[in-house]
């Protein structure tokens, strides 16, 4: 069974406003008080090369105005309304992510409503700081630098667990006859996250046995399931499954179930079903008590027509999780087939 490690779209925060007022470095220096976040923020925006130079009267104004339809958004999206909190979007609005994925409005709505469904609280230390506002006529860009800290079930257990994140962004808004819209949103850059305190690498899954991540590390310890997946292309299954056993305790290289089941899930997606099997049997034998896994198992299984072997790991992931519905799912469909 796949396990959901998304983050979540800048569409959807809670924030705590700085005094509409500030000059650009109070707004800065507390954002960076205030958390772990993208420190240079606010050296990358325009407000940052004009100088300390205060707001003007009309620039606070579109500040306090689009800080209040921030608020009002926030409260709406904790209130796990959607409509509320997409409604100072226009209707042509998009959003786009740091990968250069581009979403719709109808898009934003969906993803948000997953997320109501995933994230179990939303912690008070969450904040919006606005690093800087260009205002030209009837239209602002807004910079933004997000801290964003909630209990989410996460990892291969699904235990509840604190993820930060931080990013930044830009937001266009438009000034229309019902007041500031939000026009677009663009994802900037991903900052640091943590997960239960622990500083974790962007670039993988959201593991809770990862170890902990240093940028300043020269030789941080690697996935091992990395290793195994060039080594199957290039010399076979077979020798992939030695190669995990001679570097398993290896300094050199880490090993986790999440890297694993994600290995299995990348044969998968290449029609290497033999090869998956043969992964999430590893998986398996090193975590022999992790419903997921067998789950997985059972799902490679089914793939390769093993259809009694798939019914015995998905049976093996329901007495492990009782309330695993995707293997009452999957054992209704086998036996009816």
């Amino acid at each position: 069974m796949r396990i959901l490690f998304g983050t979540l779209l800048a569409a959807c925060l809670c924030a705590l406003p700085v005094s509409a007022d500030a000059a650009p470095g109070a707004r800065q220096k507390a954002a960076r008080a205030g958390c772990m976040c993208n420190e240079d923020s606010f050296a990358a925006t325009p407000c940052a090369r004009r100088g300390a130079r205060r707001m003007g009267p009309r620039e606070r104004r579109a500040r306090a105005e689009i800080q209040r339809r921030i608020d009002q958004t926030i409260a709406a999206d904790k209130a796990e309304d959607v409509e509320a909190a997409v409604r100072f979007n226009t209707a042509d609005f998009t959003a786009k992510t740091v990968g250069g994925r581009t979403l719709t409005r109808q898009q934003v709505k969906e993803h948000i409503q997953r997320n109501h469904n995933f994230i179990i609280s939303v912690s008070d230390r969450t904040r919006v700081i606005i690093d800087c506002l260009v205002l030209e006529g009837d239209n602002a860009t807004v910079y933004i630098n997000q801290h964003f800290v909630r209990t989410v079930p996460i990892g291969a257990d699904r235990k509840p667990r604190e993820l930060v994140t931080n990013v930044t962004h830009r937001e266009d808004w438009v000034r229309t006859r019902r007041g500031w819209m939000r026009s677009f949103i663009e994802e900037l850059e991903s900052g640091p996250f943590f997960l239960d305190g622990k500083r974790m690498n962007p670039n993988r899954p959201f593991d809770p046995e990862a170890p902990p991540y240093d940028p300043r590390d020269p030789n941080p310890r690697k996935p091992l399931a990395d290793a195994l997946y060039a080594t199957a292309a290039g010399q076979g299954i077979e020798q992939a499954l030695r190669q995990y056993r001679e570097l398993k305790g290896s300094k050199e290289y880490y090993v986790t179930e999440v890297e694993l089941n994600a290995l299995g899930y990348r044969l998968l997606r290449e029609k290497k079903v033999a090869e998956a099997v043969e992964i999430f049997k590893l998986n398996a034998e090193a975590y022999p008590h992790s419903s997921n896994v067998h789950d997985s198992l059972g799902e490679a299984y089914a793939a390769a027509g093993l259809k009694a072997l798939a019914v015995s790991s998905y049976q093996r992931s329901l007495e492990l999780n009782p309330q695993n519905t995707n293997a009452v799912e999957m054992l209704k469909k086998l036996r009816e087939n």
